[in-house]
């Protein structure tokens, strides 16, 4: 910012001796004419509206100089309503050329240059974020799947919560290395969260009944009147000798013996599927088979389709179901005795 003239008399030609001797004698009223970049506009003060609403002690000593500024070449004098390069609408009515000496009459009225540029803005910047949905990750999942079918999301993403009303909407982003930073972030909290969960609940069960793997998989459902299945969430949980599952997760060890629908982890038999051998676009797909019978001695019912959202999550179930088998036949151990033989 350059100084241009002091109460009208420009000092451009005047040595710095000269110039400060000029604003030393000023007077208690001062008005300071400056030359600055448009960047340099928000930290300059507020500019007069006019003289018509100004008294004597407000510099109307120099009505030549309110609503004006210097051009470039110092002898021009320009209205200073103009856009000033898009400042104006950026930082609202934030720009003046016209100073005034702090302590002075104009400096009491229009208020002295602040300290610092956050006091001069109009607007907040000490901002804070505020919730607008929260969804708690313990017990939920993320996924970019459109909810019941196999339909997946282009850059975007979903997180619900344990119950099905808890959910964020679905959230967009453009760019995909943040897209799969989300994703792993969030993923990484909920599989620490659950195993946080699974430690507490182990700590009421035996070697043989602990909890293997808890977490959230799509069952494939075919409905009679379309030719497409679609999918529905189901908590999975493996403890002990029992395949569990849920609609909604247990929160605790009497939610836990409650459970809806429990299979002999012994009983059943674990297939990852294919990627040729999907029925649909979803990925990362696995089969249930049961050789259990049905109500009332009915032949076992056929596979169940399921599917993880990730290839790490249907590893982690692959693991876990092995650990549960092997430890479901130690605990059962081998009958051993003599068989009766007829030649």
């Amino acid at each position: 910012m350059i100084l241009i003239a002091v109460n009208g008399e420009y000092i451009t030609a005047c040595k710095h001796d000269d110039a400060v001797n000029i604003l030393r004698n000023a007077g208690d009223i001062v008005v300071l004419t400056v030359k600055h970049y448009r960047a340099a506009t928000p930290f300059l003060q507020k500019q007069a509206d006019g003289a018509s609403d100004t008294d004597s002690s407000t510099g109307d000593d120099h009505p030549s100089l309110h609503n004006k500024n210097v051009d470039a070449n110092c002898n021009t004098e320009k209205n200073t309503e103009q856009t000033n390069g898009g400042w104006q609408s950026a930082w609202g009515e934030c720009e003046d050329s016209v100073l005034s000496r702090p302590g002075s009459a104009t400096g009491s009225v229009r208020g002295s240059r602040p300290p610092s540029v956050a006091s001069d803005m109009p607007c907040d910047t000490n901002r804070e974020w505020v919730d607008v949905v929260s969804v708690p990750l313990m017990m939920g999942y993320v996924t970019r799947y459109v909810l019941g079918t196999d339909k997946l999301r282009p850059g975007a993403f979903e997180v619900r919560g344990a119950r099905p009303h808890l959910t964020t909407g679905v959230i967009h982003a453009e760019d995909p290395a943040a897209l799969s930073q989300w994703l792993k972030s969030i993923s990484d909290n909920i599989v620490g969260l659950t195993n946080l969960q699974m430690k507490l609940f182990n700590r009421h069960f035996g070697p043989g009944e602990r909890i293997e793997y808890m977490g959230w998989v799509h069952e494939g459902v075919v409905q009679a009147q379309q030719p497409w299945q679609t999918y529905r969430p189901k908590f999975l949980v493996l403890k002990g000798t029992d395949v569990m599952l849920f609609d909604v997760p247990p929160m605790s060890s009497t939610e836990l013996a409650k459970c809806p629908e429990s299979l002999k982890v012994y009983q059943t038999m674990f297939r990852t599927v294919k990627e040729s051998e999907t029925v649909d676009w979803r990925q990362h797909c696995f089969l249930v088979q049961s050789s259990a019978p049905g109500p009332a001695g009915a032949a076992p019912p056929g596979p169940r389709y399921f599917s993880a959202e990730t290839r790490q999550d249907l590893l982690r179930v692959e693991a876990a179901w092995t650990t549960n088998i092997v430890n479901s036949v130690i605990r059962l151990g081998i009958v051993c005795g003599p068989i009766p033989y007829a030649p």
